[in-house]
């Protein structure tokens, strides 16, 4: 069994890849630009990843005792990420929000992989917490590989 924070952080990582989820689907719905079928199909690939995420996320809190957050009220309440108000826009608007929450959501998460790591003393979590973070890490160097002209 985890400690009442193990299984708090575990929400508030599943509450904020919800955001990151919601961003990424608006950035999919909501884009007009001259490249718009490459980032549509990037936006709803990465979108699918992170609902994988945010299962994974839940079903780790569970196996821990934990009752995964499952509201969008739970969601906005205890995100670290900030929700994005959605709006049509180009690629370099989504790209460089979804860049923003991205990295924000790494490093969370690799606080939280250490807190797993050294008060947890939970290898299993920590692990699957790495896997998780290389996740988003690859998203992000595919947003970062765009290059936008001036």
């Amino acid at each position: 069994m985890a400690t009442p924070l193990a299984l708090q952080l575990l929400n508030t990582l599943l509450a904020s890849e919800y955001v990151l989820l919601v961003a990424t689907r608006a950035a999919h719905w909501n884009i007009e630009d001259a490249s718009f079928v490459p980032f549509h199909e990037l936006f709803d690939k990465q979108y699918n990843q992170i609902s994988d995420l945010a299962d994974s996320i839940a079903e780790r809190n569970r196996q821990l005792g934990g009752v995964a957050f499952g509201s969008m009220r739970e969601f906005i309440d205890h995100a670290f990420l900030t929700e994005t108000s959605s709006h049509i826009g180009d690629a370099r608007d989504f790209v460089t929000n979804l860049i923003s929450l991205h990295e924000t959501f790494i490093s969370k998460a690799t606080k939280t992989m250490e807190f797993f790591e050294e008060t947890e003393d939970d290898d299993v979590t920590a692990n699957q917490l790495q896997d998780w973070i290389g996740q988003h890490q690859k998203m992000l160097w595919f947003l970062k590989s765009h290059k936008f002209s001036n």
